[in-house]
């Protein structure tokens, strides 16, 4: 049998690290150990499944170096508000031999030097007919935990989605689903690009500053979702991206009405 291969999953908190975790611990194709903080509050399920943890000083490149020898790859899934920090680990993951480094990227598909983080699903933005690649937060780690065993995703980026859908598609959806009309609140595509143009200049003022940040991530994601129209397949295959659908036909994503359903039925539990 063949030895499994060592990943080393850098951030265990949060709704996307928590779905590589969990795929690549279900996959059973893995040897998974994390790395965290020391002022790291961890997820009680890694203390429950036996998971190696080990606590690091991101200063400390020879640690980091120790520590990373003998291991595959490296997965950062690290927050938004801490994405440089991953910089820490690029010359000691060399030295220490990883030949694979998955940078923290899990987001929307966008060109290059646009960053992004979240939406507000009770708004509508511009028209609300921009397509959008959709995918549900535990099939995350599922596509993940292909994407590290496949030779022809090296230095690639992938996109994955279980669907694809306006707003306007989704909320007609869920009105379908609850059966009763959502209100929503229209912003005009001259608003979002007022926001934006304010979130990089009051950005620029005071770059160290983490809300600051988070603003100008959020304002740039609305315009390159919703106003670009960014984060579709076919703007990912002109960018260069594989398509995991294709890559991997064995496995189907749940689509939008499935996960919204199911949700609905277990109450207020996100999915």
């Amino acid at each position: 049998m063949a030895a499994k291969q060592k990943v080393m999953l850098m951030g265990v908190v949060g709704d996307a690290a928590l779905s590589i975790y969990d795929g690549l611990i279900e996959s059973g194709n893995f040897h998974v150990e994390v790395m965290e903080s020391p002022e790291c509050v961890l997820p009680r399920k890694l203390q429950r499944q036996g998971t190696k943890i080990h606590l690091v000083d991101l200063e400390d490149s020879s640690k980091l170096v120790s520590l990373l020898t003998g291991f595959d790859t490296l997965i950062c899934a690290i927050g938004p508000n801490d994405l440089f920090l991953q910089k820490a680990v690029l010359q000691p993951a060399k030295l220490a031999g990883i030949k694979r480094f998955v940078p923290c990227a899990f987001d929307t598909v966008t060109p290059p030097r646009v960053v992004i983080i979240t939406r507000d699903e009770t708004k509508i933005y511009g028209d609300g007919t921009a397509p959008n690649n959709l995918t549900n937060v535990p099939d995350i780690g599922k596509f993940v935990a292909r994407i590290i065993q496949d030779d022809r995703t090296l230095n690639q980026y992938v996109y994955t989605y279980g669907d694809v859908l306006s707003q306007k598609e989704a909320i007609q959806i869920g009105e379908e689903i609850i059966g009763e009309k959502v209100e929503t609140k229209h912003v005009q595509q001259d608003l979002i690009e007022v926001s934006l143009q304010r979130s990089k200049e009051v950005f620029n003022k005071d770059p160290e500053n983490l809300n600051l940040r988070l603003g100008l991530y959020t304002a740039q994601r609305i315009y390159s979702q919703y106003i670009r129209q960014d984060n579709t397949p076919a703007n990912a295959e002109s960018l260069g991206y594989l398509n995991a659908r294709e890559l991997y036909p064995d496995f189907k994503p749940r689509n939008f009405r499935e996960v919204f359903a199911e949700t609905r039925a277990k109450g207020a539990q996100k999915a």
